[in-house]
């Protein structure tokens, strides 16, 4: 693991406090990864040359049917 350090003005951390600030980087880190995985899984997708949209639509599809049995039937 990588260890980052950042200038930042000392009203900031008053304001703020180290804490704070820390776990919000840390968090914006957390969704920058999850951005990264997900540009993964879509060229894994746009590799496999599979239609997304036509498994969605199944999906949906799947999912909808079983709404109906288990509500309305």
């Amino acid at each position: 693991m990588t260890e980052i350090t950042v200038k930042l003005k000392d009203e900031l951390i008053k304001e703020y406090g180290k804490l704070f600030i820390q776990n919000f980087v840390e968090k914006q880190l957390e969704h920058l990864e999850l951005f990264r995985e997900m540009d993964e899984i879509e060229q894994e997708i746009k590799d496999s040359n599979m239609d997304y949209e036509k498994e969605l639509e199944n999906i949906r599809e799947k999912a909808w049917q079983e709404y109906k049995k288990d509500y309305f039937d």
